[in-house]
């Protein structure tokens, strides 16, 4: 019995090993599906960084008004990977990967305007949890403000989107 256990765990291990070296060598093989999705978010080993992901960069960051002060800026992800990285606690890297793929999908919605991005249900649900979850209940409005950088050929360009809600 044990040696069918010990069998199972090695076959179990080295298929895994086979479709993540399928996954770092050939990462647009299979792109969208499932089994894609899930080694690229959660069982993937690296870092393995590809060109894409260095020259841009996504950044969310929140602020709320009490009384006519606006807050200091948040950035709620961006704040629980360096936690992570201060304690290596688990539950810092996953709540840190959690909200990035909140607002992340948002950035590929190209050429929404303001209104329409307020109108795209993503964005909704976004809202939604960080109202809930990060601005306080005596808060007047909250803003969101989505940036993304792009470096190419030595240069940069940073696109940004602020939204305000009033409570």
């Amino acid at each position: 019995m044990k040696q069918k256990l010990t069998s199972l765990l090695f076959l179990g291990l080295a298929i895994h090993l086979f479709i993540s070296a399928v996954f770092i060598i050939r990462p647009r093989l299979l792109a969208g599906s499932r089994l894609s999705e899930i080694y690229n978010v959660y069982l993937l080993p690296g870092p393995f960084f590809r060109e894409d992901r260095i020259i841009d960069s996504y950044r969310m960051a929140l602020s709320w008004k009490v009384k006519d002060q606006w807050s200091v800026p948040v950035s709620p992800a961006k704040d629980y990977f360096i936690r992570y990285n201060k304690h290596f606690n688990p539950t810092d890297n996953y709540q840190s990967r959690f909200e990035r793929s909140l607002y992340q999908g948002l950035f590929f919605k190209r050429n929404l305007s303001r209104e329409e991005m307020k109108k795209d249900t993503d964005f909704q649900m976004l809202t939604r949890y960080l109202a809930e979850r990060y601005v306080p209940a005596d808060a007047d409005s909250f803003r969101i403000v989505l940036s993304t950088k792009k470096a190419r050929n030595f240069s940069s360009n940073l696109d940004t989107l602020t939204i305000m809600y009033n409570k």
